[in-house]
């Protein structure tokens, strides 16, 4: 299929490997503030993993490791909906190999993102919007569709939520997956702008990976 070659162009920013996280319910905690900040350090530690495996291309011990973190009792809503929604990206990324998990990824993320929108989390409910929308661009890719305005409303909605709380790393996310939305409808005059924009913060912020594939489509616009 002529796009299929730029899943690999989707694939999640590699992090470094780091030990597996302790169980929050494993330590003693003295004050519930306490208790919040180890949950909250356990599942950034269970993301940190799981990213890892899915870069390893071991998609099966991402979703394995997210799906057993939703299981626990102690998960506070905040916990949930992140895991949720690094879930549904890892069902995305396996859905380009497997063309399996669409369903329970977009049901997923409908509960993510209102879990989020209840909680006021704007940081949750844009990785959940940007969760969706890359299953769905995945699922358009399948179908070589023409017609990408569905993630791209998500990736739009998405970039507005990073904007306001002021991720940058995350607004030069959504701008790249934006471009690629207008790339792949064969639209090089509104995907290129997008591709000089996306590189500006993150070249500022340090974040390579996305400066690098911005720059690489930003090439392959240029070239039509």
């Amino acid at each position: 299929m002529r796009s299929i070659t730029l899943v690999l162009v989707l694939l999640l920013a590699a992090c470094a490997h780091t030990a597996a996280a302790p169980s929050p319910a494993g330590e003693v905690l003295a004050t519930p503030a306490a208790a919040a900040e180890a949950r909250s350090s356990w599942v950034a530690a269970t993301v940190r993993l799981a990213r890892t495996g899915v870069m390893r291309g071991d998609f099966e011990r991402g979703r394995t490791l997210l799906s057993s973190a939703l299981e626990r009792p102690e998960l506070d809503p905040a916990g949930k909906a992140r895991l949720q929604a690094e879930l549904v990206v890892v069902l995305a990324e396996e859905y380009f190999y497997t063309r399996q998990g669409m369903d329970r990824g977009l049901r997923l993320a409908a509960e993510a993102q209102a879990a989020a929108r209840s909680l006021g989390a704007r940081d949750l409910e844009a990785r959940a919007l940007h969760a969706e929308g890359f299953l769905r661009y995945g699922g358009l890719l399948w179908e070589e569709s023409k017609d990408f305005h569905v993630p791209q409303e998500l990736f739009t909605r998405a970039r507005d939520l990073f904007r306001e709380f002021g991720d940058r790393s995350g607004v030069a996310q959504e701008t790249f997956f934006l471009g690629l939305t207008w790339e792949q409808e064969e639209k090089p005059d509104r995907a290129g702008p997008l591709y000089e924009e996306a590189p500006t913060l993150p070249e500022k912020i340090g974040d390579r990976s996305t400066l690098s594939y911005a720059l690489r489509h930003l090439s392959a616009t240029q070239a039509y």
